[in-house]
C-alpha cells in the first residue's frame, strides 16, 4: 500500500502538462447545437464568437466558413426548427417567428405586415409535417 501512494504522490510531482492543448480540451466547443436540415442539404449551429454564440448555416457540402453567419445569438433565440426544404423557422425573443431560406439565403419575418408579438408566442413548435413541407403544426 505504501508503494502505491509513493508511485501515485510521485506521478503528481512529476506531470506536465501543455496549457494551450488543456484550455483548448477544456474550453467551450467551437460548434453547439448542430442540426442538420431535413432535406440533408444544409447545418446549423451555434458558433463561438467570444464570450457568445452566434448562430451560423451552411450547406452541407462545404465548410462552415462558407455559410451564413445570421445576426442572433443563443439568448435572442425561444427555440429553432428546420421546416421544409432548407427552411430554418426561428422563434426570437424581439422580432417573433422569422424564417430563413438557406437556398436562396434570404432571411424574413414569417408573418409579413404584422402578426403576434414575441410576448404573444409560447416558445413551443410542436411538428414540421414531413408530408406537406410548406406548413408547420404549432401551440
Amino acid at each position: 500500500m505504501a508503494l502505491w501512494l509513493a508511485v501515485f504522490a510521485g506521478l503528481g510531482a512529476r506531470a506536465d502538462g501543455d496549457a494551450a492543448l488543456l484550455k483548448q480540451l477544456t474550453g467551450p466547443a467551437l460548434y453547439a447545437a448542430v442540426a442538420l436540415s431535413t432535406d440533408g442539404h444544409f447545418l446549423s449551429a451555434f458558433q463561438r464568437d467570444g464570450d457568445k454564440a452566434r448562430l451560423l448555416v451552411w450547406n452541407a457540402d462545404k465548410k462552415p466558413e462558407s455559410g451564413d453567419l445570421l445576426p442572433y445569438s443563443h439568448d435572442q433565440m425561444h427555440w429553432m426548427a428546420w421546416v421544409g426544404s432548407g427552411r430554418l423557422l426561428m422563434s426570437l425573443t424581439e422580432q417573433g417567428l422569422v424564417i430563413y431560406d438557406a437556398h436562396i439565403r434570404q432571411l424574413k419575418p414569417l408573418i409579413e405586415n404584422g402578426g403576434p408579438r414575441p410576448d404573444e408566442l409560447p416558445p413551443i413548435l410542436l411538428s414540421a409535417l414531413p408530408d406537406d413541407p410548406t406548413n408547420i403544426l404549432m401551440q
